[in-house]
Order: structure tokens, then C-alpha cells, then sequence
């Protein structure tokens, strides 16, 4: 899913709750395009988190992978 990075922070922070990990992933990546990376990793978290836990590794890689991107710009 490709969202307008201002309009899904928009969306955000009026509270409407997301509970589908590819609009959490969306979310997580328009932040991060942002520079709050912070708010970046929170939201892929989330994400993963939202997969039942019996779901293929190769479902979630692409996932896992943003969320280490995240992570690691975190700690530069």
C-alpha cells in the first residue's frame, strides 16, 4: 500500500485506529520518509505484531526487513 506519507501521519493523528499490518507497514514507512524514526519503528512493530502467530515467515519478510531498516537508522 503506497500512502502519501503527510496524509497517513494526518489519518494518524486523528486517532483512527489501523489494524491491518499492511496500513500499519504504510504508516510505519511514511514516518519514516519523515525523518521520526522513532514513531517508524513503533509502527512496524505493531505490524508484526497484528500477524497470528502461525504465519509463515516468508509472509512477514518484507515486514521484518523494515522494521530492521528502521532500527538500524535508528542507531546510527
Amino acid at each position: 500500500i503506497e500512502l502519501n506519507p503527510k496524509e497517513a501521519m494526518a489519518y494518524n493523528n486523528q486517532g483512527i485506529k489501523f489494524l491491518n499490518p499492511s496500513i500499519l507497514d504504510a504508516l510505519a514507512q511514511a514516518y519514516f520518509k519523515n525523518s521520526q524514526i522513532n514513531k517508524a519503528v513503533e509502527y512496524a512493530e505493531k505490524a508484526l505484531q497484528l500477524f497470528p502467530a502461525n504465519t509463515p515467515e516468508n509472509q512477514k519478510q518484507g515486514y521484518i526487513d523494515n522494521l530492521a531498516k528502521y532500527k538500524k537508522a535508528l542507531n546510527k
